[in-house]
């Protein structure tokens, strides 16, 4: 957080999903990539539409619209996926979040009110507002549980350092 002459501000990604404005501390984010196209993964849960290979690693992606609003992102030249890592720094893991644009922006927070409490959806934040309206915040910590990316794509790297090397027979 950054202290400016009055309000205390933060600087945000915020996304759009489906006519909707969210935002993300950009601290939690670690690059904004253009639209990549996104390799579907089997048996994935549907919010997760596929994986991409950002430098090296796999990354899961979840469609914000789809999560948030029932139906897919789309594909224009503004569509965004922001990196996020999510999980404690041992088992950290990343996770790419496609929305259909991104923008910056430091808004005053003493504005944020609290979400509805939704226990199907703790990954809602709190309420800004700013001269364009209303945005919700979400929480990249609470969209994905990184037991979840786990069982989808294998131990991280940094999770499976200390572990021997398994046989490719499973041994």
């Amino acid at each position: 957080m950054v202290r400016e002459h009055g309000p205390t501000r933060a600087l945000l990604v915020v996304l759009a999903v489906a006519g909707q404005r969210h935002a993300l501390n950009a601290a939690s984010v670690d690059e904004v990539l253009p639209w990549l196209p996104v390799q579907p993964l089997a048996l994935a849960p549907p919010a997760i539409v596929g994986v991409i290979d950002y430098r090296g690693t796999v990354v899961p992606v979840v469609d914000l619209c789809r999560l948030l609003a029932g139906r897919d992102t789309r594909r224009w030249l503004a569509s965004r996926i922001a990196v996020v890592r999510i999980g404690p720094p041992e088992r950290s893991r990343r996770v790419g979040l496609l929305a259909e644009g991104c923008t910056l922006m430091r808004p005053d927070l003493a504005s944020a009110q609290p979400a509805l409490h939704r226990p199907d959806a703790p990954y809602l934040g709190p309420v800004l507002q700013d001269e364009a309206g209303l945005l919700q915040t979400l929480d990249p910590e609470r969209l994905l549980d990184v037991a979840l990316i786990d069982a989808l794509l294998g131990p991280s790297a940094e999770a499976s350092q200390d572990r021997p090397e398994a046989l490719p027979d499973g041994r």
